[in-house]
């Protein structure tokens, strides 16, 4: 459809650059397909049309069809991965030099949420001395803020820093009470003032748990569940990775093992086969001495994590 559309508008206006860089673009490569064979003689062909009309383009248009022309050859590779280095490295000098002057505007709120999903990929995967090394978001990029503080409260917490991780949850407490999270959203499907209310409630649960308030901290990490639960569907989803596990693995460190049992079954539902609800079951089944479950599972888990390139113990990066 997207590319129908585009090859269209470029047959309307055929000195439209912008028309011919999205038919090329499109037929490129996504998360979710490769790009096919029979694809890279037009979309090659449409990139370099895009090139050869975009002295009337503006400089970010310019820069992104630049970009665009690394992406593709004439023929298709046997493997395209020099392609996806090169055309990322273009991407990265265009980001470097125009984003944040776009992300500005409210209207870019998905802009500002793809800038920021290091972070969270960081939480998800303990990288705690990443997240400190990250640069700091200009002071007028709320959301990127919020979700910073966010990472680095988490962090400071899995370093067992409990103050600073303190300090950053405050802050991001004062930051997720700005209403102007609520005109910020992401493809306008959901808005940035949930997904910080999320992050403020992950961020407070783990601080309780680490403090033996398990009671506390199961009630908010609850309350972040219904909150990602109620969000729209988008994909992938706006909050990236599962509450349900740092829910289930609080549940275990408290001895709820029947509870987190049917965290982990809930989250298998929604997320078929993922291993960190594999493992966290596991755990679960274990603690109630359900072994011969517990083996099944343990099956499936190291089934899902066969090709993984770290060991996994816990479904949080926290609380294990």
């Amino acid at each position: 459809m997207r590319a129908r559309s585009f090859y269209e508008a470029g047959r309307l206006d055929s000195t439209c650059a912008m028309a011919h860089w999205g038919y090329a673009y499109v037929l490129g490569p996504n998360y979710n397909a490769a790009m096919e064979d029979g694809n890279y003689p037009p979309a090659y062909e449409a990139s370099l049309k895009a090139l050869s009309l975009s002295k009337n383009c503006t400089p970010l248009e310019v820069s992104l069809i630049h970009a665009l022309t690394t992406r593709y050859e004439a023929k298709a590779p046997v493997d395209r991965t020099h392609l996806d280095v090169a055309y990322a490295a273009a991407m990265k000098k265009v980001q470097e030099h125009t984003a944040t002057d776009i992300m500005h505007q409210p209207e870019w709120g998905t802009l500002q949420h793809f800038y920021i999903i290091p972070y969270y990929i960081a939480v998800k995967f303990a990288m705690w001395d990443t997240i400190f090394t990250l640069p700091p978001p200009e002071e007028n990029l709320l959301y990127p803020r919020a979700i910073r503080h966010y990472a680095r409260g988490m962090a400071y917490l899995g370093s067992n820093d409990f103050p600073n991780a303190q300090k950053e949850l405050d802050t991001l407490k004062i930051l997720s009470a700005d209403t102007s999270l609520e005109e910020i959203t992401i493809w306008g499907i959901n808005t940035t003032a949930d997904l910080v209310q999320i992050a403020t409630k992950v961020l407070s649960g783990e601080i309780a748990a680490g403090q033996n308030r398990f009671d506390t901290s199961i009630s908010l990490l609850k309350e972040a569940v219904e909150l990602e639960d109620h969000l729209n569907y988008n994909e992938p989803p706006d909050w990236f990775f599962s509450v349900r596990h740092h829910l289930g693995a609080v549940l275990l460190k408290a001895g709820k093992y029947k509870e987190a049992e049917k965290v982990y079954r809930e989250d298998l539902q929604i997320w078929k086969r993922n291993g960190w609800a594999l493992i966290g079951l596991y755990h679960a089944l274990v603690g109630q001495n359900k072994d011969t479950e517990a083996q099944s599972v343990k099956s499936d888990f190291d089934n899902a994590w066969q090709y993984a390139d770290r060991e996994l113990v816990s479904s949080s990066s926290i609380s294990h």
